[in-house]
């Protein structure tokens, strides 16, 4: 079965099968090799839309309904999705088919939350989004219709999958580089050290409200990696939003985390857990 799906793909690329010999019926250059490829991967995951959603509704549906979660077990479910070039060895990938894969992933999450919205349930989830720059980034090519895609679904869902029980962490190396209506959809931000120049440092005067006694506290974060060694560095993050107990006053909360997983573990009492 796995042989004559195979075939089938190949047949749809336009290559020509004889027997175990596989060529192409005429010439053709590398990029329309590729060109063909992509039109293929594509057509495969529209056709596949509809058996997916199936899927995606039972096993999201499963998971949020409490057959999975329980809130007395330490754990909780906790997927990775890794759609990294590096890890897709024997695929032709690009960033075309990768925006294709992320924003089926994405309207699947957000059909699920809204169907159980509706019944009177929430899904309970968060989902983080690392590089969240390259996924919802303030400015895009005008033809890059995949990226515009992935982009509106993201912010379409900060505004409005909160009431479902879904939430978003968007982690990123840079402030000016995000959509602007993301970063003001975010009720609870993190500000690491390397935000402190240029375009940076604007947006994130903006978003703290342009408090000069916090902004200068935070251009005195020291770069962690200037230490002389792993066990001395030192990890300030400055906070804005609820999580803040001075955030009734709009007033920014500074702290410096953990520098080890073991010591985050030990002081939470979490060492016993696997």
């Amino acid at each position: 079965m796995l042989r004559s799906a195979i075939r089938r793909s190949l047949r749809a690329q336009g290559f020509h099968i004889v027997g175990n010999r596989v060529s192409f019926r005429q010439r053709r250059d590398k990029r329309s090799i590729r060109k063909r490829h992509e039109h293929a991967v594509e057509k495969r995951i529209v056709s596949a839309e509809a058996a997916l959603a199936g899927d995606e509704d039972q096993l999201l549906g499963y998971i949020a309904s409490g057959n999975e979660v329980d809130l007395n077990k330490p754990n909780r479910p906790l997927l990775v999705v890794d759609v990294s070039r590096e890890n897709t060895q024997g695929l032709f990938w690009n960033e075309r088919i990768q925006g294709l894969v992320i924003k089926r992933l994405l309207d699947g999450v957000n059909t699920v939350a809204e169907a159980m919205f509706k019944e009177n349930k929430s899904l309970n989830a968060l989902v983080v989004i690392d590089e969240a720059h390259r996924l919802a980034p303030r400015a895009l090519p005008e033809d890059d219709d995949t990226l515009s895609g992935v982009r509106s679904v993201l912010i379409d869902a900060a505004r409005t999958t909160r009431k479902y029980g879904l939430g978003w962490m968007f982690i990123s190396q840079t402030l000016s580089s995000l959509h602007t209506e993301i970063l003001h959809q975010l009720r609870i931000s993190f500000f690491g050290f390397g935000l402190a120049l240029g375009s940076e440092y604007q947006s994130l005067s903006q978003l703290v409200g342009g408090k000069d006694p916090a902004l200068e506290l935070y251009r005195r974060f020291r770069d962690p990696h200037s230490s002389f060694d792993t066990a001395s560095r030192q990890y300030s993050f400055m906070t804005i939003g609820p999580v803040s107990p001075l955030s009734f006053a709009g007033t920014p909360l500074f702290l410096n985390v953990f520098n080890s997983v073991e010591a985050f573990m030990k002081e939470n009492n979490l060492s016993s857990v696997a």
